[in-house]
């Protein structure tokens, strides 16, 4: 089973398109809703940081064509590569 997810943030547009729905496993979407109270951030924010490092880390110049598949891989290495700075 996987969530649905979609936000939107005012301030910040997303860079991919009007909005991008993302499938995330229970666990991710949980996890980053902990997250995202805990530290009082958009959902957005926190995906953007793992994509960003994500990224880097992979010297990505051009966004992937599968956008969900490629964020729920990145958030997936995002919560291994920072599991102890986290909740």
């Amino acid at each position: 089973m996987h969530e649905h997810w979609q936000e939107q943030s005012p301030e910040e547009p997303d860079p991919f398109s009007d909005s991008v729905e993302v499938l995330l496993s229970p666990q991710q979407f949980e996890w980053l809703t902990k997250q995202c109270e805990f530290l009082r951030i958009p959902k957005q924010q926190l995906v953007g940081d793992a994509m960003e490092e994500w990224l880097c880390r992979y010297q990505m110049r051009v966004m992937p064509r599968d956008v969900s598949a490629t964020i729920r891989v990145a958030i997936d290495e995002f919560i291994r590569r920072h599991r102890e700075e986290f909740l």
